[in-house]
């Protein structure tokens, strides 16, 4: 009797302890949370004397996200980027590094910002590190579709995932080619790079499985740029972006907007704020 009642008063000690956790709930809700981590590489171009300034695009472009150390040539590490994902930021290190723990299994929105750089953003699968990928269904490839230009930034490292028998995200390995006279791609790593102005496909292979996403390669020498109103009332520190492009950027307090190394020749750009809605823009493609 003296063994039970202790063993109550221990689980009734946990569960006022949990109380500021929403209750006794909570502690099921934390048992069963399944968490993951992310670590990459943030990389930017070198870019010719001249070529291109700060001042002439606002910020650079050509920032681009690897899993691996392994920058292309002509790429170099950025120290000193936020990486955000899941409500979790990191700072870059001097080798452009960034690792994150504690990230919710599923498919997350990574963004990096620098200072000096035009912002990108892309959809990441964080794995289940506890559920083997052998066995899966759902195979299936992020992003759902690619805008990419020819140049600085024409370089993206895609993703495959499935879904585990427990239901979980897993990423099994994968086998990867290019549809299409658009570019060349690692066939281990997933790494693409954009050589021709078209249209294709990226594939991946995993045993029986195969999975293929869009990609529309572009001269990219445009510039997209223009003012944010809502109701003819400026709308500022929204979220503009291209759909399928990664880099986006924000309106600033005199509700500009500008995106560099690209046409507009796919869509138009979308804007997002923290409550989505319509909003009227102007723009000029240079």
């Amino acid at each position: 009797m003296k063994k039970h009642l202790t063993i109550g008063l221990i689980l009734l000690s946990i569960c006022f302890s949990l109380l500021y956790f929403n209750g006794c709930g909570a502690l099921l809700a934390l048992v069963s949370a399944v968490f993951g981590d992310l670590g990459a590489f943030a990389f930017v171009p070198f870019l010719e004397e001249g070529k291109i300034t700060e001042s002439q695009a606002g910020k650079l472009p050509g920032m681009i996200m690897l899993y691996t150390n392994n920058p292309p040539p002509g790429y170099k590490p950025l120290p000193g980027a936020t990486a955000k994902i899941a409500g979790v930021s990191m700072t870059t290190d001097g080798n452009g590094y960034f690792h994150i723990t504690g990230l919710p299994v599923g498919l997350q929105n990574l963004s990096i910002e620098h200072p000096s750089y035009v912002s990108i953003e892309q959809q990441i699968p964080i794995s289940d590190p506890n559920t083997s990928s052998v066995t899966f269904n759902n195979f299936n490839v992020t992003p759902s579709n690619l805008l990419i230009p020819i140049g600085i930034g024409g370089i993206f490292q895609f993703s495959s995932y499935a879904t585990s028998s427990n239901g979980t995200l897993v990423k099994p390995l994968t086998s990867w080619s290019v549809i299409g006279d658009i570019g060349t791609i690692g066939e281990e790593t997933g790494i693409f790079t954009a050589t021709k102005a078209g249209t294709g496909f990226i594939r991946a292979t995993s045993g029986s499985s195969s999975s293929q996403t869009p990609v529309t390669v572009v001269n990219g020498t445009g510039t997209v740029y223009g003012y944010l109103t809502y109701n003819s009332q400026p709308v500022k520190d929204a979220t503009v972006y291209i759909n399928g492009f990664t880099q986006y950027t924000i309106t600033s307090i005199d509700i500009r907007y500008q995106i560099p190394t690209i046409h507009l020749q796919p869509a138009p750009p979308v804007v997002r704020e923290q409550i989505w809605r319509p909003v009227m823009s102007s723009m000029v493609q240079l």
